[in-house]
């Protein structure tokens, strides 16, 4: 049965922009034109295809059918510059036509899914690089940014075509490759570190310190650390959680940080800046602290003679096409972050969990964001 095309234009225009109203705005029509559309296209296929709300997202059903108009869309604006190239060789274009006539082929839209730090410090390289190629049709990338345990639901849902995420198993229909380990470090003003976390101050190392006195130092340290003002990048953030769960915790302490006060800022540049104003100490990417703890406007929270820190692994995940625009979106993506990130680390190299806390496993919390 074929598929009316004006029908599923409607269809993922709707999906994209979240309404119908916003598809009809897109596609120069009336919101009711766009609502008769898509009613037919589901009367022709039997199922209903787009949940009605504030946004609208897509069924099951819907979510397969949108996953088969992106690639659609894909191929054709493929398939349209190869055709344009064809033009230019074939001699039917002369002079600055046969030179242009690739150039003049649209380029092609490929939407992704990236998280936010990955986005502010490496990836913004790649969305470059893929809009200005030597050879090929450009590359318009349509970011979105979210938390990365949820990016995978938008490859399996369709929305996106390929993803940065924390998650290695890949999605149906995927394949994942691993990009590298971002680093982070937790971060404070020196004037916080002086008030809250002066016990980091005690350097026992060279002091002959037992064992037992290095374990009651570090007890200390995660008791100061736990009820310390904290930065959040938002709900999902469990970066600190994490990094609390690095440290050997006093066993009399429990969930002493739940009692600390936290501050939610979902920007990068916010965040960041909190650490720097002394609100609160946070969990901040390698790359973006440096320059910072260079110049001495922050701190890194660590405990004497350790260089404490969250090491998480990213992969690429992008759906199994044989497209030629695809691998060199993700021959890109993996260049760019081979040069940005770390070299993958063996599970065994992660950082273990504090003594006393849950074992770390597929239900361990959001590790990025």
């Amino acid at each position: 049965m074929p598929i009316d095309r004006a029908q599923l234009r409607a269809f993922v225009t709707v999906l994209r922009e979240g309404s119908f109203d916003g598809a009809a705005r897109m596609l120069h029509v009336t919101a009711p034109a766009i609502s008769q559309r898509v009613r037919q296209l589901e009367e022709r296929l039997g199922q209903v295809l787009i949940r009605r709300g504030t946004p609208c997202t897509a069924t099951d059903a819907g979510a397969e059918l949108a996953r088969h108009a992106e690639q659609i869309d894909m191929l054709e604006a493929e398939t349209l510059h190869a055709l344009a190239r064809l033009q230019g060789f074939s001699g039917l274009a002369d002079g600055d036509d046969a030179l242009h006539a690739a150039d003049d082929a649209p380029p092609v839209r490929i939407p992704v899914v990236v998280n936010a730090d990955s986005l502010d410090t490496w990836f913004m390289d790649v969305a470059v690089a893929v809009a200005t190629p030597e050879s090929g049709p450009a590359l318009v990338l349509h970011i979105q940014v979210d938390d990365q345990d949820h990016t995978t639901s938008l490859l399996r849902d369709g929305s996106v075509i390929a993803a940065v995420t924390a998650e290695p198993q890949a999605v149906q229909g995927c394949e994942a490759s691993a990009l590298g380990v971002m680093r982070y470090i937790a971060v404070a003003s020196p004037a916080f570190i002086a008030r809250w976390l002066a016990v980091l101050s005690t350097d026992r190392a060279d002091a002959g310190a037992t064992q037992a006195e290095a374990d009651s130092a570090d007890s200390a340290a995660w008791a100061a650390l736990s009820r310390a003002p904290f930065i959040q990048f938002n709900e999902k953030d469990a970066l600190q959680a994490r990094f609390l769960g690095s440290w050997a915790a006093p066993s009399d302490t429990g969930s002493a940080n739940a009692r600390a006060p936290s501050f939610r800022l979902p920007t990068t540049g916010s965040f960041v800046d909190a650490c720097r104003r002394g609100m609160g100490w946070g969990m901040v990417p390698l790359q973006m602290a440096a320059p910072l703890l260079a110049d001495g406007t922050l701190r890194q929270v660590t405990r004497a003679g350790r260089d404490d820190g969250i090491d998480v692994p990213l992969y690429w995940q992008r759906w199994a096409l044989r497209s030629p625009v695809l691998q060199r979106l993700s021959a890109t993506v993996e260049r760019v972050a081979a040069a940005s990130l770390r070299a993958p680390l063996a599970d065994a190299q992660q950082a273990p969990a504090r003594p006393g806390a849950a074992s770390s496993g597929a239900s361990a919390p959001p590790a990025t964001r």
